[in-house]
């Protein structure tokens, strides 16, 4: 029965979200801003985890391949493992710890000060005004920063490959090109708009849940991150049978 119960309050509150769509452009200040915030505060570790997750991947495809395929492989197993898979899935799950607590967190503590209630007192429609510009925040950024960390994964495949692999750069970015088919560079960003709509609906879900004080807060926080992370994974698989099955 709470099973039951969590899905049509989650389905209630992507309801309440859907309404306000069409006003969505009266926003546009405000989403711009949260995308810059979200962007700008989760660069970095994107840039890092990727680019040694690129490192590592260029590393065991040479060290498990090594004397049956040439080296120009190196770089199209990167590039096929971060186009297809990692870039937006390893993505998905940094925003997954990262924002959707940070979400959570920040709507929760505005419902604990009453801020919620007074922008209501106020005739102020709080899924207008505060959650729907941050489930589009998180729908813009979280494919932009995929594409910079998949690029991010592909120069530490390189390096690793120039520096510890002795591979000619130009092998290296030969392997990249070979056999590179644009429809799953865009199938990554189809993924990861997903993951960004889920990153942004659980976070700001859990934020209205909140109810008492700080310790409700944390707690809130706490199950945003597991069931934005479980989400994620779920996800991931559905639309990558969708997208190899019924391709784009």
């Amino acid at each position: 029965m709470r099973a039951l119960s969590y899905v049509g309050e989650l389905t209630l509150f992507i309801w309440e979200v859907l309404k306000r769509l069409p006003k969505v452009f009266s926003v546009i200040p405000v989403i711009i801003s949260e995308v810059w915030k979200l962007g700008v505060g989760s660069l970095s570790i994107i840039l890092i985890t990727l680019f040694l997750g690129g490192f590592a991947t260029a590393y065991q495809a040479a060290f498990q391949g090594r004397g049956y395929f040439p080296e120009v492989y190196i770089g199209m197993a990167v590039a096929k493992a971060f186009l297809i898979m990692l870039g937006p899935l390893l993505t998905g799950l940094l925003l997954a710890g990262k924002v959707t607590s940070a979400l959570a967190a920040e709507i929760g503590s505005m419902k604990v000060t009453e801020q919620i209630d007074a922008l209501e007192t106020l005739a102020i429609d709080p899924y207008h005004y505060i959650i729907l510009p941050r489930i589009m925040a998180t729908l813009i950024a979280t494919p932009i920063l995929t594409m910079v960390g998949e690029v991010s994964a592909m120069v530490g495949g390189g390096i690793c490959a120039i520096t510890l692999l002795h591979i000619k750069l130009i092998n290296y970015i030969e392997g990249l090109r070979f056999n590179f088919i644009p429809m799953e560079f865009a199938g990554s960003l189809v993924k990861s708009a997903v993951f960004g709509a889920i990153i942004g609906i659980i976070g700001t879900f859990y934020g209205m849940k909140v109810m008492g004080g700080a310790e409700s807060v944390g707690k809130c926080a706490t199950q945003s991150v597991v069931a934005a992370s479980v989400l994620v994974l779920v996800f991931d698989n559905i639309v990558g049978v969708l997208m190899f099955n019924y391709p784009i």
